[in-house]
């Protein structure tokens, strides 16, 4: 028999081999120079096929190589991979502990630029995306707004934090694996470090653990969910019909059919938790502002302006369906919007919320309106100040780029139509019932009090990054106004309890 050196040796020879297998499979199928990346290729320019928002190879590999490894546990196939880490806790956003992950996978449902990573403290997502300046501010938007969905930063290339997540995906990306399909699942981690995720810019995202997608949410599920005879249920259409009202502010065609826009929807952006305390979570955030003052844009805009006041109107008008009349059940609603979200979610879930979950739908959509007209009125410019300072070496413009495609002018007069909107309203039986009915549930799913944050929602001390096991700081978080919650509690979540989860190492 071998020594045991001789065995050591053979099997880190093992491991040596597995590695620069992925890695050559990962080279040959995304183009990239190495197995950290420098580039996929796919933004074409003359130089060398890359755009400026492809890091060279110099900035995409050079990091530390050093971090500890984790140890390998026994690994399950692809799937049973990612179902795992949807139902992993929220791990702390502001101290994510990267350098004790052991698994990472990219996501099963075709989002580009997305890792799920597995730390002793619970899940993390990583994304890397072109327009990651506009999913943050619609981020803050919907947050403002009171929305429910997973709390985001960025980090940028010149942050620790950075190099230590790329060295993170690639370390996990390359260890030992027990058969090819993970051998397969690791290239393709790798294939995102070499593409959607070698940019100068990356959103750190907390998880939704257990989560249920509407796309593919089978009838029987979404008829649990969209109960509206439960209390649950009836807040998660209210939450809905909210989230489509904040996307009609934002111009966001990629998530419901509301009858705003020409669209098709995106289902895979909505999800659901379950429970007594569950709620409609949005995730992939888009805020679409066109340019009021370009030629070309302009018919866009104007055209978009119609639809957004016939939109508005529609929901408080009489004809609409006095909500607490339809709970009642005296009937549906006969609003058009509302009927558009409710057969897209038949479409997606063969499931008819009936006519009192209608009724729920047309409060959610007012309840949003009210909490969109009463945002401050300088709220969108200081929101795009408080973007502007989140990053302080911007590689070649990608960031103050992202920036110019948010046009406040645009917003703000959007915003203007949901203000005047609430005021014609405001002597109209629809709204009082609007009202009557949130207190009957409960409150308001969403912040409806006028002005709330103020003038200067932004102001305030900023928040220190702790991305190691011993607390190394990465950098600082812009300041900005806590939600309600977050000021009674700084580490407030809706997805966790602050307590490191069973099963993995640490203390809370």
């Amino acid at each position: 028999g071998r020594g045991s050196g001789s065995a050591a040796s053979d099997a880190g020879a093992r491991r040596a081999e597995l590695a620069e297998r992925a890695r050559a499979a990962a080279a040959a199928c995304s183009g990239m120079e190495d197995g950290v990346g420098a580039g996929s290729g796919k933004a074409g320019t003359a130089s060398g096929g890359r755009g400026k928002n492809w890091l060279p190879t110099s900035l995409a590999t050079d990091g530390p190589t050093d971090a500890p490894q984790a140890a390998s546990l026994q690994r399950e196939d692809t799937n049973d991979v990612m179902k795992a880490m949807v139902n992993l806790p929220a791990a702390d956003l502001y101290e994510p502990r990267w350098d004790t992950a052991d698994e990472a996978c990219t996501s099963s449902e075709g989002a580009n630029g997305v890792c799920f990573v597995r730390t002793d403290r619970g899940g993390l997502v990583v994304k890397g995306c072109s327009s990651i300046v506009q999913e943050m501010y619609a981020a803050e938007v919907a947050r403002m707004v009171g929305l429910v969905c997973p709390a985001v930063r960025q980090t940028s290339y010149e942050d620790p934090e950075w190099r230590l997540i790329k060295a993170t995906l690639m370390r996990v990306a390359t260890l030992d694996c027990s058969t090819d399909e993970l051998v397969r699942s690791h290239i393709r981690v790798q294939q995102q470090l070499g593409s959607a995720l070698n940019r100068p810019n990356l959103m750190v995202m907390e998880l939704v653990p257990g989560a249920t997608m509407l796309e593919g949410c089978p009838p029987s599920v979404a008829a649990g969910l969209l109960d509206a005879s439960t209390r649950a249920g009836r807040r998660r259409l209210r939450e809905l019909g909210a989230l489509v009202a904040m996307d009609a502010l934002l111009n966001n065609s990629d998530r419901a059919v509301c009858g705003l826009f020409d669209n098709d929807g995106n289902a895979r952006n909505i999800l659901f938790t379950s429970g007594d305390d569950g709620h409609t979570v949005a995730i992939d955030q888009a805020c679409c502002s066109l340019d009021p003052e370009n030629a070309i844009s302009k018919r866009l805009v104007d055209r978009y302006h119609q639809r957004l006041q016939k939109f508005l109107k529609d929901l408080f008008a009489p004809t609409a369906g006095g909500a607490a009349e339809a709970a009642a059940g005296s009937g549906g609603s006969g609003n058009s919007a509302v009927g558009e979200v409710a057969q897209f979610l038949y479409n997606e879930t063969v499931h008819d919320v009936g006519d009192e979950g209608r009724a729920m739908l047309l409060q959610g959509l007012r309840e949003g309106v009210m909490a969109v007209a009463a945002l401050p009125t300088d709220f969108f410019n200081r929101l795009k100040d408080y973007m502007a300072g989140m990053v302080q070496t911007d590689w070649q413009n990608v960031w103050a780029d992202g920036l110019k495609r948010i046009h406040v002018l645009f917003l703000e007069n959007a915003h203007a139509r949901f203000k005047a909107c609430v005021e014609d309203a405001a002597h109209e039986p629809t709204l009082a019932a609007t009202r009557a009915l949130a207190d009957a549930e409960g409150g308001f799913v969403v912040n409806v009090m006028p002005g709330r944050g103020g003038s200067a929602p932004y102001e305030g001390g900023p928040r220190l990054v702790k991305h190691g096991v011993d607390g190394e700081p990465s950098g600082l978080v812009p300041p900005r106004e806590p939600g309600p919650n977050e000021a009674a509690n700084p580490k407030w979540s809706r997805f966790k309890d602050g307590k490191a989860p069973p099963g993995y190492g640490g203390s809370s």
